[in-house]
Order: structure tokens, then C-alpha cells, then sequence
């Protein structure tokens, strides 16, 4: 049962990453923010705190927001800060960070597999294309 559990939690911190982050420093961006509600961020303030390029930044926290997981508000510049938009979002990053702090190997292990099947499914999708290219030349030729 706990083997379950653990597998359902790893698996819904992988979709969840797939779905909201897909990327490493968006990964580090909301990891960074969730970890200070109370602030408000620039992205030049984030981009120095985490040692990332501003503009790599910003690229980050404007996906983020296009996911509902930041509240902007606008004054000269730009200020973020962690505020999913609901409370079943604000669960699903929970549980992602949660799994990503305590299990990291897992949810490595877990989307290594996703990208794998990924590759193997367009792969396969390339030559069923292919194959079916090539029936229709022989219809039409």
C-alpha cells in the first residue's frame, strides 16, 4: 500500500510538472517564490537571488503566471508573487514541491520514463506517417 501511495504521489508531482513547468528554472522560480509568500519579486530581484539571467527570469514568472500560479501587480515594474489561483492549484503545487524536496530521485526517475515514452511514441508516429505516405504514393502512382 505505502509502494502505491508513493507511486501516486510521484506520478501526480510529474504531471503537474508537465502540465505547469516543464523546465528547470521555472522549476527553481516557483520553488524559490513559494518559499516566500510574503514578498513580492522583480524579475531582476529573482534572477539575482537564484543566479540566473534576468531575462531567463522573466521568461519564467511570465509562465507562471500564464499557469495562475502568481499574483502580478504593477507599479514601475513588475512584482510576483506565489498565489495560485485556486485552491486545487494551490494543492497540486503543494504536493509537487512536497515531492520534489522529499523525493527527488523518484520524480527524476518518473520523468526521465515520461520523456522516454514521449520519444518513442513520435518515433512511432514518424513511421506510421511515413508508411502511410507510402501506401498513398502507390494509390495515386
Amino acid at each position: 500500500m505505502e509502494t502505491a501511495s508513493l507511486n501516486a504521489e510521484v506520478e501526480r508531482a510529474a504531471r503537474f510538472f508537465q502540465v505547469n513547468l516543464d523546465g528547470d528554472v521555472r522549476v527553481q522560480v516557483l520553488r524559490f517564490l513559494a518559499a516566500a509568500t510574503d514578498h513580492s519579486w522583480t524579475a531582476d530581484s529573482v534572477a539575482r537571488e537564484l543566479g540566473v539571467a534576468s531575462a531567463e527570469a522573466a521568461k519564467a514568472l511570465d509562465h507562471l503566471c500564464t499557469r495562475n500560479l502568481l499574483d502580478v501587480r504593477i507599479s514601475a515594474e513588475l512584482h510576483f508573487r506565489y498565489n495560485p489561483g485556486s485552491e486545487a492549484l494551490r494543492d497540486e503545487a503543494t504536493a509537487f514541491l512536497d515531492v520534489l524536496d522529499h523525493k527527488p530521485l523518484e520524480l527524476a526517475k518518473r520523468l526521465a520514463e515520461q520523456r522516454q515514452e514521449q520519444e518513442r511514441a513520435a518515433a512511432l508516429q514518424v513511421f506510421v506517417d511515413a508508411f502511410l505516405l507510402r501506401n498513398q504514393e502507390k494509390k495515386d502512382g
